[in-house]
């Protein structure tokens, strides 16, 4: 599902501008950057190595912060139309369960997510390059220089300001990746059939020791699933054999998934050496990443694309030396301080009964789980970094 998006223009047109802005990825960061950027008037192109729509692994919870920014792209009108309400959370854990009442949540599938704002960003002028793979970079005085791959073609790009915006595990030249410490984790998706296995409008998360599975079922009898699991953990079974165990600890039976699609992505949790140097400012999960057991993934995302495009706006020659310190000051405030409480949350539910008292104290004073739900939903100032 999902709308199919096109290139806008050849490798060989591409190659011939010197480009404001490129952002290597398409996703939720990249495509929100573009929109904003775009409509302050920059010649942006945007590549990303897949064709789109193309699948993810991810909860695709949007919390209200992330509503907020996606109206304020303008695609509102699809995320209407397509996404699902979510009015509760339920949390599993060792056969309990406790009941969170939602506002201003919802489900939407990334592969309509990213086309929607892949569109919105062509049509508010952005160019786009699919199947091109960034391979390196480098700057020199004037600009900084891309080399891609593109239809088994290498070409050179040039820009004044490059954003890299393609994911996990994806080191631009330059930027060293740092494995975080603590439990190595990796994630793991499908949608299955399986109707009535949760009710409508409802986000279950099954929390363990060896991870987390979270699920949405659909209208149309399709469960969304989205995992979370510890590798040391979880290395005598097979991905998918250790969410079915996880669900069945908490009497959730998996029907046969042998037609699932089950796919999975590189280690979860990483950080880079910095989130900027010259002519090149790092945003969504490149730049950083922890899991998001707290549902924020998708609102951090289009944080630090906002972000960093608002950075850009007021500089009439794209790139100034002071930028790179900008940028890493603002995303510090703006995503990095609520990557790490999520990560702290993710550790300490996966430790040894800490899932069961979370989900004891849940039942208990539900009022209290609704109030740290809202402010997990609050708003972004995502406006122009401060140089202090």
């Amino acid at each position: 599902m999902g709308t199919p998006v096109e290139s806008t223009l050849t490798s060989t047109a591409a190659e011939h501008r010197l480009w404001d802005v490129i952002i290597v990825g398409s996703g939720p960061a990249g495509s929100s950057a573009a929109i904003e950027l775009s409509r302050n008037g920059r010649h942006v192109l945007l590549l990303d190595r897949n064709h789109f729509p193309r699948s993810k692994v991810c909860g695709g919870c949007l919390n209200p912060a992330a509503l907020k920014m996606l109206d304020g792209l303008g695609v509102n009108a699809i995320v209407d139309q397509y996404s699902t309400p979510l009015m509760r959370s339920l949390l599993f854990s060792d056969r309990q369960r406790a009941e969170i009442p939602l506002n201003q949540t919802r489900f939407l599938r990334r592969e309509i997510l990213d086309a929607a704002l892949l569109q919105e960003s062509i049509r508010c002028g952005a160019s786009f390059l699919s199947g091109t793979l960034a391979t390196t970079s480098q700057v020199n005085e004037t600009c900084r220089i891309v080399r891609v791959r593109c239809q088994s073609r290498e070409i050179v790009l040039r820009c004044k300001l490059l954003l890299a915006a393609q994911g996990l595990g994806s080191g631009m030249v330059g930027v060293r990746i740092v494995q975080s410490s603590g439990p190595k984790l990796i994630g793991v998706g499908a949608e299955i059939d399986a109707p009535g296995l949760l009710p409508l409008n409802t986000v279950g998360m099954a929390i363990s020791p060896e991870g987390y599975v979270g699920m949405v079922q659909l209208e149309c009898g399709t469960l969304h699933i989205a995992a979370c699991l510890s590798v040391a953990r979880t290395a005598r079974f097979s991905a998918v054999d250790a969410v079915t165990r996880i669900l069945a600890r908490n009497d959730i039976m998996l029907p046969s998934s042998a037609n699932a699609k089950w796919i999975g992505t590189p280690p979860l949790r990483h950080k880079n050496s910095t989130v900027a140097t010259e002519r090149l400012l790092l945003i969504g999960d490149a730049a950083g990443y922890t899991e998001p057991l707290t549902g924020e993934g998708i609102a951090w995302a289009l944080a630090s694309g906002a972000g960093a495009a608002n950075l850009v706006a007021d500089s009439k020659s794209i790139w100034r030396p002071d930028m790179d310190v900008a940028w890493q000051k603002h995303y510090a405030r703006l995503v990095g301080s609520r990557q790490k409480r999520s990560s702290w949350i993710g550790q300490w539910a996966r430790g040894k009964r800490a899932a069961a008292i979370l989900v004891g104290v849940c039942q208990r004073a539900p009022w209290l789980a609704t109030r740290v739900m809202h402010h997990l939903g609050r708003a972004y100032e995502c406006g122009q970094a401060r140089n202090s």
